[in-house]
């Protein structure tokens, strides 16, 4: 293979893996599944997991993830929305999930990260 022809399938991974990306960006807060990540990549799901995180250092999920708690905390500083309606908005249908991924990503509870700022 030419050295061409590898730069031409670097710049055809990168533009799939922003794609990607765009969309969980754009759907977020909707529930986001592996094979349509996968599908968006036009990957199967077992090579887009092992590809993503070839190329990101995280998991689909754990990148959604991060970035779902991203958007919550903005949320929780600019809004006055109840800490369940910001998981539902941010895509968590959960709210104990939600609860324990925001302590694992900010290191407090989605409460007294709130708190910080009013007290």
């Amino acid at each position: 293979m030419k050295q061409n022809d590898t730069t031409v399938k670097q710049l055809a991974s990168i533009n799939q893996l922003k794609t990607v990306l765009d969309y969980v960006r754009s759907h977020y807060a909707e529930p986001v599944t592996l094979k349509e990540l996968a599908d968006i990549a036009c990957m199967s799901p077992t090579y887009f997991c092992r590809y993503f995180h070839q190329e990101m250092g995280k998991t689909p999920f754990a990148f959604l993830n991060e970035y779902r708690i991203k958007k919550s905390a903005i949320l929780l500083d600019g809004s006055s929305l109840s800490v369940s309606d910001i998981a539902v908005n941010c895509g968590f249908d959960n709210i104990s999930y939600f609860i324990h991924k925001f302590k694992e990503y900010q290191g407090v509870t989605p409460k007294k990260y709130r708190s910080r700022i009013e007290g």
